[in-house]
C-alpha cells in the first residue's frame, strides 16, 4: 500500500490503502472480550517487536529476518532475531560491502545459508520515501550470508527503463529460482499507473565457487501494463502468486487483487475479487493461502484472512480492527508483510503504524492448528 510498490510505482502500497492514520497503543481495555478468540480459528496475537518492518521466516534454521530503521529514522537496515525477538543483530548496518542507503525487504534462502535484499544504489536520488524497501525506487538485489560478512550484487539498474527498481525477492521452495518485482516506469497518471508499471521475475540462482548468480533470466507481465507486485512461488514451484492492480482500471486500480501465474502455459488465475489485496502468502504445505486485505472494515485497515489456493473458502484470521475481540487495538491496524513458520501454526506479522509512513511493529500470530 503506498504509491506503491509494496504499493506501488514505488511510490507505492501506502497509497493503495485507504489513508489510514496512525496506530495508537492500546488503550488499557479497548473493549473487554468475552471470549478467548475470534474467528473460526483460535490464535494468540502477541508484539514481537516494537520495531520493525518486512519480514521473513526462515524455514531451516527458525531465524527470522526483517528491516527496521536506524537511529535516524530514514534508513533501513536488515536484522536477524531468534523467533522469540531476542537476540538482534543487524546484517548490513556500517559494512562496507553494501550501500549505506535503505537495506531491507530479506528472503531467506531454504537452506538458510543465504538473504537476499533489496539495496538502494549508492547514487540513488531518490527520496527516502520512494526508494524504502516497501517502495523499490533506485533498489537492485544484494545476497549475503548470514553473519552478514559477504555480500555480492545479484541485480543492476537498468539504464533504458524511465524508472528503475526492485520489489520483494523470495525463493523458490527448493532455492533454484528467484523471483521478484521490476519496475520500468514511475508513477503516472494514466489507467492503471497510480503505482507505476512493474514486471514479475523470475531467474535461476546458482552458486558457483562459492559465489552466487543469477541466470536465466524471465520476465512477465502476464495482463495490461499494471503494478505487479510478487509475493513468490507456490511450494511445488509451478505457480508466482501476486497482487496487481490489472484487473481494475481507472480509479478503481486502487483495488488490487491476488492472482496466480502458472510459469508453464501462462495461465492466470484470479483469487480475490473484491476489496483490496495484498501480501499473499502459501503456507508450506501448499493446502491454504493467506493474505492481507481490508474486507469487512469499515475503517479502512487490514486484516490477515486465509484462503484455499484456488480461491474458494476465503475466512477472516485476524481481527485486529474489530471492536470486542481480544487483539482489537482501538485504532487503524494495517497487516502488511508477513511469513508463516515451518510448521504452518505460526505466521510473523509486519504491522504498519500508518500507511504512508516508515514505522511499524512486527506481531506474532500463533494458531491452535496448522495450515
Amino acid at each position: 500500500m503506498t504509491v506503491k510498490p509494496s504499493r506501488a510505482a514505488v511510490i507505492l502500497l501506502a497509497a493503495s490503502l485507504p489513508a489510514c492514520g496512525r496506530l495508537r497503543e492500546p488503550s488499557p481495555s479497548p473493549l473487554p472480550s468475552s471470549q478467548p478468540h475470534c474467528g473460526p480459528y483460535a490464535h494468540r496475537i502477541s508484539t514481537l517487536k516494537a520495531q520493525g518492518g518486512r519480514v521473513d521466516w526462515s524455514r531451516s534454521n527458525g531465524l527470522i529476518a526483517y528491516d527496521r530503521t536506524g537511529a535516524n529514522g530514514v534508513y533501513f537496515d536488515v536484522w536477524l532475531m531468534a523467533s522469540d525477538g531476542t537476540g538482534d543483530r543487524c546484517l548490513t548496518c556500517a559494512k562496507a560491502g553494501v550501500p549505506q542507503k535503505n537495506n531491507g525487504n530479506p528472503a531467506w534462502h531454504p537452506s538458510g545459508n543465504y538473504i537476499v535484499f533489496q539495496s538502494e544504489v549508492s547514487a540513488s536520488r531518490a527520496s527516502p520515501f520512494s526508494s524504502n524497501p516497501g517502495r523499490g525506487a533506485n533498489n537492485v538485489l544484494y545476497v549475503t550470508d548470514p553473519t552478514g560478512r559477504d555480500f555480492t550484487p545479484l541485480t543492476e539498474l537498468s539504464t533504458t527503463d524511465p524508472a528503475s527498481g526492485v520489489l520483494h525477492p523470495h525463493f523458490s521452495f527448493d532455492g533454484s529460482r528467484l523471483s521478484w518485482s521490476e519496475m520500468y516506469e514511475s508513477a503516472g497518471l494514466q489507467p492503471g499507473q497510480f503505482f507505476g508499471l512493474w514486471r514479475l521475475v523470475v531467474a535461476d540462482f546458482v552458486v558457483v565457487g562459492g559465489r552466487p548468480s543469477l541466470r536465466n533470466v524471465r520476465k512477465f507481465e502476464p495482463g495490461i501494463p499494471a503494478f505487479y507486485e510478487n509475493h513468490g512461488f507456490s511450494p511445488d514451484g509451478s505457480h508466482l502468486i501476486f497482487s496487481s492492480n490489472l484487473a481494475s482500471p481507472g480509479l478503481q486500480s486502487l483495488n488490487n487483487d491476488i492472482f496466480l501465474l502458472d510459469l508453464n502455459s501462462l495461465a492466470l488465475t484470479r483469487l480475490s475479487d473484491q476489496n483490496y489485496n495484498e501480501h499473499a502468502q502459501f503456507f508450506p504445505d501448499g493446502r491454504k493461502v493467506e493474505w492481507v486485505t481490508n474486507a469487512d472494515i469499515a475503517n479502512r485497515g487490514t486484516d490477515l484472512w486465509i484462503m484455499n489456493p484456488d480461491g474458494s473458502a476465503k475466512e477472516r484470521l485476524t481481527f485486529l480492527n474489530q471492536a470486542g475481540c481480544p487483539e482489537y487495538v482501538g485504532n487503524r491496524a494495517v497487516p502488511a508483510d508477513n511469513s508463516p513458520n515451518a510448521a504452518g501454526n505460526k505466521v510473523v506479522l509486519y504491522v504498519q503504524d500508518e500507511v504512508l509512513g516508515n514505522t511499524g511493529s512486527i506481531m506474532l500470530v500463533e494458531l491452535d492448528q496448522s495450515f
